[in-house]
């Protein structure tokens, strides 16, 4: 398994603190405008992995409508590795989840995010949760904790796809 490279100190992770603080100046923080700053960090996060962040990623539904996560991570056979589901400050991040889940939005490598949390699922258990390091001084990032990603292909075979790791062939 391929861990993800990323620190606090590295320029992608610079640039989402400094893009949500210039949104924040001008209260510019619903989830429309803050979204795009995690989206580009996501992106060079699945860029080391060779995957692709894929915006309003559809998930069908059976007998309904498909619904849409914010991102899907979808490797280069197309096959979604993990969902993204965006947030802002405002919003109590596990109502919404519970919201979400009560939709049908997989239970399975979906991160849900806002500035200040980051709750990650996997195979409808939390994998990890944890609170922004500029809003506690921590040393940890989003993106370094997505490293608790389980393999997703075995044996040809599509099983739970992991938030940010590649399995073996």
């Amino acid at each position: 398994m391929t861990t993800l490279n990323l620190k606090p100190t590295h320029a992608p992770v610079k640039a989402y603190y400094e893009a949500l603080q210039g949104l924040g100046r001008g209260n510019f923080d619903n989830e429309g405008n803050i979204r795009s700053a995690f989206e580009r960090l996501l992106e060079k996060c699945v860029h080391q992995f060779d995957w692709t962040v894929v915006p309003e990623y559809p998930i069908a539904r059976k007998g309904q409508h498909p619904i849409r996560a914010d991102a899907g991570l979808i490797d280069a056979f197309n096959l979604p590795r993990g969902y993204w589901e965006a947030k802002d400050s405002k919003d109590d991040l596990k109502a919404e989840i519970h919201k979400k889940f009560e939709a049908g939005y997989p239970r399975t490598n979906i991160l849900f995010q806002s500035p200040a949390h980051a709750i990650l699922y996997q195979n409808g258990l939390i994998a990890f949760a944890t609170t922004s390091p500029a809003r506690k001084g921590s040393s940890m990032s989003y993106g370094s904790s997505l490293n608790t990603a389980s393999p997703t292909l075995r044996s040809g075979k599509a099983r739970s796809p992991s938030f940010l790791s590649r399995s073996p062939t």
